[in-house]
């Protein structure tokens, strides 16, 4: 995950996830915060509401950093 250049990890709270083991290999992680018991939300429905949010924008990206900043407007 270190690897990724701004990466950010996403993890479900489950029991095997909060382990200590788990925490102490993910303490340098960047992660989304979610909390225990949430409903799930699937990678696909994440992107159909930030596609849905960006179709709406005034002016369309043509550069990765300009889509870059919409998204994480979005």
């Amino acid at each position: 995950m270190n690897s990724i250049q701004g990466g950010v990890f996403q993890q479900d709270n489950a029991r095997h996830h909060t382990a200590v083991v788990t925490q102490r290999a993910l303490y340098n992680v960047d992660m989304w915060p979610w909390p225990a018991g949430s409903p799930d939300l699937s990678p696909i429905d994440v992107w159909d509401i930030n596609g849905r949010q960006l179709q709406g924008h005034p002016q369309p990206a043509l550069t990765v950093p300009v889509l870059t900043d919409q998204v994480q407007q979005a």
